[in-house]
């Protein structure tokens, strides 16, 4: 996948080859302590429920989910996890 940024000042916003979505960074999640090394985490949504599906358990493999996706009382499918090489993510799925 290849990520580029848009045109648009708002810097948490970037483009695939396929499509858009968000790209966010985070400072981590009250119930997970941060310890040195993983006190980030990354943000990545949209509203393509297949590919953020795909893109949340390809992540998953070999990994830890702390969160699996489920509905939020907003409306959007969240979850979070660890992959294979320590990076934190969370993955939301927003309504279309």
């Amino acid at each position: 996948m290849i990520i580029t940024r848009l045109s648009s000042p708002d810097p948490e916003n970037s483009s695939s080859a396929e499509g858009v979505f968000r790209i966010i960074g985070t400072d981590g999640h009250p119930d997970y302590a941060p310890t040195v090394g993983d006190n980030i985490a990354v943000a990545l949504g949209g509203t393509d429920k297949g590919r953020l599906t795909k893109i949340f358990s390809d992540l998953a493999e070999g990994g830890n989910i702390k969160g699996p996706l489920a509905k939020q009382p907003w409306g959007a499918v969240v979850g979070w996890l660890t992959d294979k090489f320590g990076i934190n993510w969370t993955v939301s799925i927003e309504q279309a």
